[in-house]
């Protein structure tokens, strides 16, 4: 192995449990259809990522979806739209540093 592979390999090793972290943090969508339609071109964001009307923008036009046309049925978008935007999955505030 060279040294290069050998440094890859303690870097991925010691940054495994921040990942860990981040997936309790930030879990995948629970709901069905928001987990199919977006993993399908790409990860599958938790809705606490973004607050809801950046959801609402996004989801507004899909067939401008970050240069793709991401269209899907009226009633996806609005199942997608409505987990999304609920207001049990709005972003935690940060307010103080963690300990």
């Amino acid at each position: 192995m060279t040294t290069r592979k050998i440094a890859a390999l303690v870097v991925l090793l010691c940054a495994m449990p921040i990942f860990a972290h981040a997936a309790q943090l930030l879990p995948a969508p629970a709901e069905k259809t928001t987990a199919q339609q977006c993993s399908a071109c790409h990860m599958a964001y938790p809705p606490r990522m973004l607050p809801a009307r950046s959801w609402q923008a996004l989801m507004s036009d899909l067939s401008h979806h970050f240069g793709e046309d991401a269209s899907i049925s009226d009633q996806d978008r609005a199942t997608i739209t409505g987990y999304l935007t609920t207001p049990k999955n709005a972003p935690i505030p940060i307010t103080a540093t963690p300990q």
